[in-house]
């Protein structure tokens, strides 16, 4: 489970990293439903794949009744398919921490401004 250092909010523990894609959790839809009812509603109401934004993650519906979520910054960064960010100069590794580090100055610029 994840906890944040600042206001101690524990993640919930349905969510869990995707095998392949470790900057995505994800989740059931039937835990969902519990979790936030609010956004269970927006995924099944909204057209399967699309992305929903709330709070500062972004969230899709897969056919097969998973739910992804990713930080909202790094969304922007990257998107939901990483692969084609990856470059020859470096290892997969080394190119998610650049996106990281991207993501993370990107969401330091847009608190600044607010």
């Amino acid at each position: 489970m994840r906890e944040c250092p600042q206001c101690h909010y524990v993640d919930p523990p349905y969510w869990r990293n995707r095998l392949f894609d470790y900057e995505v959790d994800i989740c059931k839809l039937q835990d969902v439903y519990g979790i936030d009812f609010e956004l269970y509603l927006q995924l099944i109401t909204n057209k399967r794949g699309s992305t929903i934004t709330k709070g500062q993650y972004c969230y899709r519906l897969t056919r097969t009744d998973w739910v992804y979520r990713i930080w909202e910054p790094l969304f922007k960064v990257r998107g939901w398919s990483p692969q084609k960010y990856y470059d020859g100069s470096g290892s997969k590794a080394s190119t998610l921490r650049k996106m990281n580090l991207r993501a993370y100055q990107s969401k330091q610029a847009y608190t600044s401004q607010i």
